[in-house]
């Protein structure tokens, strides 16, 4: 048997951009984070809509998460989400449904604009944060965004905190 690495690991000096969307009783949101390569709050945010696909929701994460990572003009940005399906398609999968590849389409038009970037799928175990930002926009319509750790729960903060010290005494 095989072990499998399910922890959030330090990027090297560059963004990070995790993004997950979720689905329940009816609800859909999507939430993300933005991380600095010591695992530090750049920029964290959620969404919640009504009536669409969990599919759509996570590719939908992908794209308000890149349009933030952008903003901070980072020009090296890796990208994780736990989305076999929106990761293969970001990178070119065929086969996808038409409404999710206008976002795709969407998301390539402002992946031209990093100099280097990575798209990687990581299990749901090592993307707490995102999953947790998404799932505390279920109830609240709107977008909200955080850039400081207080603002966030203590769940998030938690989860920051052991991704942090995971990295460290990776």
């Amino acid at each position: 048997m095989e072990r499998i690495d399910t922890k959030w690991s330090s990027p090297p000096p560059r963004l990070k951009l995790n993004f997950d969307g979720v689905s329940r009783s009816g609800s859909v949101a999507r939430g993300g984070i933005i991380k600095d390569s010591l695992g530090n709050l750049v920029l964290a945010y959620a969404e919640n809509f009504d009536s669409i696909l969990s599919n759509m929701a996570e590719a939908l994460a992908l794209l308000g998460g890149l349009k933030m990572a952008l903003g901070t003009n980072t020009k090296t940005l890796i990208i994780e989400g736990d989305s076999k399906l929106i990761i293969k398609a970001t990178k070119g999968a065929l086969g996808i449904c038409w409404r999710i590849k206008n976002v795709i389409k969407d998301i390539w038009s402002m992946i031209v604009w990093l100099e280097d970037f990575q798209i990687q799928h990581i299990y749901r175990e090592g993307n707490g944060v995102a999953d947790s930002l998404a799932k505390t926009d279920l109830e609240i319509k709107g977008m909200r965004c955080w850039r400081h750790l207080d603002s966030l729960t203590d769940k998030q903060k938690d989860l920051i905190g052991n991704e942090q010290t995971a990295s460290i005494k990776q």
